[in-house]
């Protein structure tokens, strides 16, 4: 996939996170916008990551902080209790079935 392609329409998600009841979004972001994003979580500056989605790219407060909430820092990794075998994007943790974006770090 090239920087300016747009993950949109890749993955049909109509679903709710059945952890937290979150309804899960589709990435509307091209590849380079979702590298800024990671890169701003995996440095435990969420925050940062929220207002940039807000502010740069304009997706509302409620959906970008939801977003970024489902980040997972590490490819594999479950962002809310650490499992460490996800093997997919888009998945929900088999242990403590919070969903994980668990986009692979190439995109």
């Amino acid at each position: 996939m090239k920087d300016d392609e747009s993950l949109n329409g890749m993955y049909s998600i109509e679903s709710n996170c059945k952890y937290c009841g979150w309804e899960i979004i589709n990435l509307n972001l091209t590849v380079e916008q979702i590298k800024v994003i990671q890169n701003l979580v995996s440095q435990n500056r969420k925050l940062h990551a929220v207002k940039k989605m807000m502010d740069d790219f304009g997706i509302n407060h409620v959906d970008s902080k939801g977003i970024v909430s489902h980040l997972n820092k590490d490819f594999g990794i479950c962002h809310r209790c650490s499992f460490d075998k996800l093997k997919h994007e888009y998945i929900e943790c088999p242990k403590c079935k919070s969903f994980n974006y668990n986009l692979k770090p190439d995109i």
